[in-house]
């Protein structure tokens, strides 16, 4: 295990589908968890990942996963941006979860405040059915994810705990089938 185990019951504000409600992560144990973090609504970079997540949401739950999108901003804040249509860099017809960190507490659990500019770091947490951490990758704050490499991580996951084997540098699910 090469990161420590979490706190998962933490409750966060969140905008869902049109509501704003409260959401404890928790109650998501049982599946795999991918928590998205980014540094503030209304940005450049930030709709373009998280409207390509929302687009191949089948392929997330095909792999019993739940994706979450944490920055700083306020619930009501995440609606107005959930409002605003694509075109326009907003993020309307999101299909996940949208949690307001306000105070940074889930954010600053891995590392991922950046005090100096009061903003979230761009970064993928992802965590395994059992609440255990199993990959943390950061970006620079201009440059986008790549949802077929997070895919592949959670493939890779997936097969190192159902067969024990490795996956080497490159590896990918396809050459499996």
């Amino acid at each position: 295990m090469y990161f420590p185990k979490v706190n998962l019951d933490i409750e966060l504000k969140a905008y869902i589908d049109g509501s704003i409600t409260t959401v404890n992560l928790k109650d998501y144990l049982g599946k795999n968890i991918i928590l998205l973090f980014y540094p503030n609504d209304f940005t450049f970079v930030c709709p373009t990942e998280l409207n390509v997540v929302s687009d191949r949401k089948e392929e997330f739950i095909k792999r019993n996963v739940v994706v979450f999108t944490i920055s700083k901003d306020s619930a009501y804040n995440h609606q107005a941006w959930a409002k605003l249509p694509r075109q326009d860099g907003g993020v309307e017809g999101i299909q996940w979860p949208m949690l307001a960190d306000k105070n940074a507490r889930l954010s600053r659990q891995f590392g991922l405040y950046d005090d100096e500019e009061d903003i979230t770091k761009r970064a993928t947490v992802m965590i395994d059915v059992s609440g255990n951490v199993f990959n943390i990758s950061i970006y620079h704050e201009k440059i986008g994810r790549n949802v077929d490499e997070i895919l592949r991580l959670l493939d890779a996951m997936d097969h190192v705990s159902k067969h024990g084997d490795i996956c080497p540098m490159d590896w990918s699910n396809k050459e499996k089938k």
